[in-house]
């Protein structure tokens, strides 16, 4: 009977640390849900989600960026010293990473696939800089 008790206090902090661990704090999980508005744009609620999604995941620009690939997983990530020139607050056009969602940068690795960031999207990141690109 202990050992049985044992085994589901295990299980018991297993499931307690997956689901704190991996508790996502928004519900975008797909492209149907990442529509920026036309102005106004929240880093937090509209750029984070759309990076979570399209780039900043594991293997591409997460956390621990595989290849040399820079890091956007955070506000910080993206914006500190280490990524100069990857955000340019109220110039877009200087702006390394909307000069590559727009297609006139190369993407390092490999061309997006068709529709894969949609004209919406590659409009919302170009406003949040143009707005200043501010953690909001």
């Amino acid at each position: 009977m202990k050992k049985f008790q044992n085994i589901i206090s295990k299980l018991f902090i297993v499931a307690f640390l997956l689901l704190t661990f991996t508790k996502c704090n928004n519900a975008v999980t797909s492209n149907a849900n990442l529509v920026f508005p036309a102005s106004g744009i929240s880093y937090q609620r509209d750029v984070y989600p759309f990076m979570m999604v399209k780039c900043a995941y594991s293997g591409c620009h997460g956390n621990n960026p595989l290849n040399g690939a820079t890091n956007m997983s955070d506000y910080f990530s993206m914006t500190g010293p280490e990524n100069l020139g990857l955000i340019v607050p109220n110039k877009p056009d200087n702006s390394l990473l909307n000069e590559v969602l727009e297609g006139r940068e190369p993407h390092d690795v490999y061309t997006f696939p068709q529709n894969y960031i949609d004209s919406n999207q590659i409009h919302g990141m170009r406003q949040w800089v143009l707005e200043g690109a501010h953690n909001n």
